[in-house]
């Protein structure tokens, strides 16, 4: 059993000798990068792989390459597909002018993935005023520094301001958002805007003018407006005239205790309330310079804010803040009025005005020429020529109880006819007054409007008349190069001695016919029921309108009438155009056209109603239906033309057929 332990022991001995020769043998021919010999005890002994292990390796390799291709189409679509973050820009409702609003700002993260550093810029027009948001700005009240947003997370920005510009302008707000994709460094953007504008200025300004201004006299210009919203509570003016050295601004003087002159042509209007108010502008014109003065009226908001403290080098405040204006343009209007220079104050009205304005077939103009000697000495020999340049006017209608002289469509008064103008002295004056009317719808014609104005002349031996044919022929003309130098003078002289000009353009020859029937003409019943009408009877008649219009195009289109107590509607109707309908709360038939070209020519519309005295009724010749109205506007002119119809009675007067069988109830006497 000795031996045996003796005997193994040398074995061990000898295998470990044998291993260790073996391991020196190795580190022989073994080193390691840096030129050391490697311990060889160290070393990892791979076995060879076979050709099953090489081919479970590669087909792991394309399973993980193919989920690695679709997880990199999924991240594109999810992650870096701008797309997948929305940005939307909207308002809370349409503004007023410096009404304030909230501009809402919506971003959602719609990627798989957490957006980071993300930053939302606005760039807001001039016109948008900046009041306040939530959250506040980081930088300049128009970037927001929003951080990182998780995958799916949302937002919303709200910002408080005003707008103010004119209206029907529109003003751009455009967004950016920047950010970055988790785990990459590349910045993305997503944008968007919004126009807007606004609803209403809820303030309405006019301004009233004369269409002449007559050189070296006082001249006024009123500015009317009123609120009819809280929110444009002040504006300013400037009135911007052209060549401004000829014009001499006369020291202002307001009853309005909220206007502030700041200085020549500008003022300053606060506390502006739902009364209307008005500014009044004072000037005089130094001489005629060109044919027209011009005027540019500008209107802006003031908005006064404060400015950031000023610091002095040692860092203290010297002045904690100081206010700002800024001016936010909403409405701009321009005027030309006539200049005039004589030293005769002469002016034309038709119908009370003299300004242009729409007027009617078959109208009564009424003319009146005041003048008044503004010079220095008296004028002896003065005259007066209208000028009426049309084919519209009936001359067999004219009234001029001062019997002037007709001639070439004008008129002419002299001291043979008005004895004062023999001689005008200083300071003294008058008017000369007289009517046409209008030819009627339907008379042949080639103008459609009327121009008038007035000249006047010192002395007897010119034919004033043939004097404004001149000007007329050379208004005509296409060019006056060829004009002779007393032609030309002559004009001159003519056109300073004119008075201001009136354009009236006619409306279009819209009419309006209303019969009602039992009979057509066809002698085909239309109505049912005892004829002549009976008391507690009912008896239906048919009611028939006609519109036409042949000289301008019309719009809105309106015929109504009121039933009277004892007629019902009865939903029997047709029409060419348009559409008719009963109101049973106002009792009334409507027809409504929106348009009604001058091509159409006509237009027919009737239907069916019901009528059934009462005993109060018998043996009288009751209404059937009073004269309808119809309204329409006029495309060309602006003008609204009224019409109205015959009123229609018992006696049927438009029914051929009643009238020559029916002696009783052509009576029209209720039975």
């Amino acid at each position: 059993m000795k031996n045996k332990h003796i005997e193994a022991a040398s074995h061990k001995a000898a295998q470990s000798t044998k291993d260790q020769a073996i391991i020196d043998g190795l580190s022989e021919i073994y080193h390691d990068d840096s030129g050391q010999l490697i311990d060889v005890k160290t070393l990892n002994i791979r076995k060879q792989r076979g050709l099953v292990f090489w081919l479970i390796s590669g087909l792991v390799a394309l399973v993980v390459m193919i989920f690695a291709y679709f997880g990199l189409q999924q991240l594109l679509k999810h992650g870096l597909d701008t797309d997948a973050v929305t940005l939307n820009l909207s308002l809370d409702h349409q503004p007023v002018a410096a009404e304030e609003f909230f501009l809402l700002v919506n971003y959602k993260n719609d990627n798989q993935l957490e957006i980071t550093n993300a930053e939302l810029h606005l760039t807001y027009p001039d016109e948008f005023i900046f009041l306040d948001s939530s959250p506040a700005a980081s930088t300049n009240n128009n970037t927001w520094s929003l951080g990182s947003l998780p995958a799916g997370a949302e937002g919303q920005l709200k910002i408080k301001a005003k707008l103010v510009s004119e209206l029907g302008k529109s003003s751009l707000v455009f967004g950016t958002l920047r950010y970055q994709l988790q785990g990459f460094s590349t910045e993305y953007k997503k944008s968007a805007d919004l126009n807007i504008g606004l609803s209403d200025l809820g303030l309405d300004i006019s301004i009233i003018n004369p269409d002449s201004v007559l050189v070296a006299e006082k001249q006024k210009i009123i500015v009317k407006y009123r609120a009819r919203s809280k929110y444009l509570d002040n504006f300013r003016l400037v009135l911007e005239p052209t060549d401004a050295n000829n014009l001499e601004f006369i020291s202002d003087v307001q009853k309005n205790t909220d206007l502030t002159l700041i200085k020549p042509w500008v003022w300053q209007v606060n506390n502006i309330t739902d009364k209307e108010q008005e500014l009044i502008i004072y000037y005089k014109l130094i001489d005629k310079i060109t044919p027209k003065q011009h005027f540019d009226f500008k209107f802006s908001y003031l908005l006064a804010s404060s400015s950031p403290a000023i610091l002095n080098p040692s860092g203290e405040d010297i002045e904690i803040s100081r206010p700002t204006e800024r001016f936010y343009f909403f409405k701009e209007q321009s005027i030309d009025l006539e200049v005039v220079k004589n030293s005769l104050n002469l002016l034309l009205l038709i119908n009370g005005s003299d300004k242009d304005q729409s007027i009617d077939f078959g109208q009564t103009l009424n003319y009146s020429i005041s003048y008044n000697n503004k010079g220095e000495t008296p004028l002896a020999d003065l005259s007066f020529t209208v000028a009426l340049d049309s084919d519209l006017l009936d001359w067999s209608t004219l009234k001029d109880k001062n019997h002037g002289l007709v001639k070439d469509n004008t008129i002419t008064w002299s001291a043979t006819q008005i004895k004062e103008l023999s001689s005008l002295a200083k300071g003294a004056g008058g008017s000369i007054d007289f009517s046409l009317k209008l030819k009627e719808a339907g008379t042949s014609v080639t103008s459609d409007q009327v121009r008038s104005y007035a000249q006047f002349q010192v002395g007897s031996n010119d034919d004033l008349a043939s004097l404004v044919k001149i000007i007329k022929d050379r208004e005509a003309s296409s060019s006056s190069k060829n004009a002779t130098p007393v032609e030309s003078a002559l004009v001159a002289l003519t056109d300073n001695n004119k008075s201001n000009v009136i354009i009236n353009k006619v409306n279009s020859d819209f009419q309006v016919a209303q019969s009602i029937l039992y009979f057509n003409e066809d002698n085909v019943p239309v109505g049912a029921g005892p004829l002549p009408l009976e008391v507690d009877k009912d008896t239906s008649l048919r009611v028939y309108w006609q519109l036409k219009n042949t000289f301008h195009d019309l719009e809105a289109v309106r015929v109504a009438v009121k039933l009277p107590e004892y007629a019902s509607w009865q939903d029997k109707l047709s029409v060419s155009a348009g559409s008719l309908h009963y109101d049973a709360n106002s009792r009334q038939v409507i027809w409504e056209l929106p348009k009604f070209a001058k091509a159409l020519g006509l237009a027919s519309a009737d239907f069916s109603l019901n009528f059934k005295p009462s005993s109060k009724d018998r043996n009288k010749i009751i209404v059937l239906l009073p004269a309808c109205e119809a309204s329409a506007t006029d495309s060309l002119t602006k003008g609204i033309i009224k019409q109205f119809s015959l009123p229609k009675t018992s006696k049927l007067e438009d029914d051929k057929i009643v009238k020559s069988v029916n002696l009783d109830a052509a009576s029209g006497l209720v039975k």
